[in-house]
């Protein structure tokens, strides 16, 4: 006996890769040389052996004397699951009998074959995910050689893919094996790290497969629906308002899904209102909005209505809501205008003028003129009555001059008045002009106005005793020298009148001019 010299596969390499499309036909031939008597040849698929109808065998006389070599044809169709499988001959021989490896040669079929469709796990269409949760959503894909191209699509925009013979850091190539024949199976798994939100929401995951051996790409996808919470209500609308007055307030959500609901309180008390709206978002999701209708309260003690608007979600664990104060405004009372001096006013000097007013919300502002001049008033608040106050030196021009008070709020459509006038009296002793060294001197006559005439300084006034009676009026009367000499000088006029008011002692008390209205007083 003679072992064979050799067992090879014509026309390949050990262990050499053939690549065959998936159903067309391949036949695999393996010699056995120079062995007596001829040996027995048995074909395996992986390890499991094919059955000898198969095969062909064939014995031809060797090149060297008395010897024999064996050549055995296998004929298969290539299958899909015949890819990466060994295909292997072995020869068995007396000769060989007490060997521990046998003779063999085999080869491994790469057998060309498209992918199967997608499949993707992690996530089904109709679950529910709630704002913040993360989930893996994973495409998977059975068989292809070669490799398929793989790709995520968000919205119709690709996310990541395979490239053919690489991966990318999302992508993962593996073998599986099948439980029934542990072949190993090609399978492309692609992974899209996804996290709920508003943005998610009615997104649209998309796997696609493309492949050369594919006419058209394959793709299978899901909709992620996302429940969340808006994130704020705003309220909108009057901010100021009259007593009595309604008034109408806006309370506008942001989007969520499903819609929030909204619910109103008055300062602490739920109110209900019909007036509410549900508008699908362009981004997404729906805008819940409500109106608010009041009247503001009519009740002095009340300054300021406090309004708010709670929205109410499944996803958001307390309400979210905003609260909008609204002012309640209130017109003042009528000023009243008081002028306190010690005595009369008399020209040349200062006194003090206050105007008050009492009630309005907010306090109101106050304008004090002498005449059409405006005075630098100092105000103030005290409870509900406001008070403004201001210096006023007054000069002989001006008797019967108006002082005029206004009071501004926003309650009122336009601004409050009073006034009184004032009756101005020049001093017992002569003044001196400052522009000049003439003697300056009221002409106190019955006219509005006070009339100023000048003498030279040479000129001595006599002292003129006054009549006083009850009344509030005084006449005095010059001597007839006085009444010549200033005539000539200046177009005095004789029996010169004047009216002042009653003059007391300087230890008499405050005496005030002021309006009919009554007035108020700080302590």
């Amino acid at each position: 006996m003679v072992s064979p010299s050799s067992i090879a596969m014509i026309g390949r390499s050990e262990g050499e890769m053939v690549e065959v499309k998936a159903a067309s036909s391949l036949v695999l031939e393996c010699i056995v040389s120079d062995s007596r008597p001829p040996p027995t040849i048995t074909w395996y698929n992986n390890k499991k052996r094919i059955e000898p109808k198969h095969q062909t065998d064939a014995i031809k006389p060797s090149k060297k004397r008395r010897l024999m070599t064996v050549v055995s044809r296998l004929e298969l169709t290539a299958q899909q699951e015949d890819d990466g499988v060994e295909y292997s001959c072995r020869a068995k021989h007396p000769a060989l009998r007490n060997t521990a490896n046998p003779l063999t040669a085999s080869v491994t079929l790469s057998v060309l074959h498209p992918p199967g469709r997608p499949m993707i796990h992690g996530y089904k269409t109709g679950e529910v995910l709630r704002a913040g949760e993360r989930r893996t959503l994973t495409c998977r894909v059975v068989g292809g050689n070669p490799h398929p191209w793989v790709t995520w699509y968000w919205h119709g925009h690709p996310n990541n893919h395979t490239v053919k013979g690489k991966t990318r850091k999302s992508v993962y190539l593996k073998a599986k094996a099948s439980p029934r024949n542990n072949k190993k199976s090609r399978v492309v798994t692609v992974v899209q790290q996804v996290t709920a939100s508003r943005t998610e929401d009615g997104a649209v995951y998309e796997c696609r497969v493309s492949s050369d051996l594919l006419p058209r790409l394959l793709s299978t996808n899901v909709t992620l629906t996302v429940h969340y919470a808006p994130t704020q209500v705003r309220v909108s609308g009057t901010a100021v308002v009259a007593a009595g007055q309604a008034f109408t307030l806006t309370c506008v959500t942001t989007p969520a899904n499903p819609p929030a609901t909204i619910t109103w309180t008055v300062d602490g008390t739920p109110v209900n209102t019909t007036s509410t709206e549900v508008t699908r978002d362009d981004g997404g999701g729906w805008i819940t909005s409500s109106q608010l209708t009041q009247e503001a309260t009519r009740s002095r003690q009340t300054r300021e209505t406090t309004v708010k608007c709670e929205a109410h979600h499944l996803e958001a664990g307390d309400p979210i809501s905003h609260t909008r104060d609204v002012t309640i405004i209130r017109p003042p009372g009528l000023p009243v205008v008081e002028v306190v001096t010690q005595g009369q006013i008399v020209a040349g000097r200062s006194f003090e003028v206050t105007c008050t007013s009492k009630g309005g919300h907010p306090p109101p502002q106050f304008r004090l003129y002498k005449r059409e001049e405006e005075l630098i008033a100092e105000t103030q608040t005290r409870g509900d009555v406001s008070l403004a106050r201001a210096s006023v030196r007054v000069v002989p021009a001006d008797n019967g001059g108006v002082v005029r008070c206004e009071v501004i709020n926003p309650a009122s459509s336009s601004p409050l008045t009073a006034n009184t006038t004032l009756t101005i009296i020049c001093q017992s002793q002569p003044i001196r002009s400052p522009e000049s060294d003439e003697v300056a001197l009221c002409n106190w006559l019955e006219s509005p106005h006070a009339v100023i005439s000048s003498l030279p300084k040479r000129i001595t006034l006599p002292q003129l005793p006054l009549q006083t009676t009850k009344s509030t009026n005084v006449r005095s009367s010059f001597s007839p020298e006085f009444e010549k000499q200033a005539h000539g000088i200046h177009g005095f006029k004789t029996a010169a009148q004047a009216i002042i008011t009653d003059t007391e002692s300087s230890s008499s008390p405050v005496k005030k001019q002021k309006d009919t209205a009554s007035p108020i007083h700080f302590n």
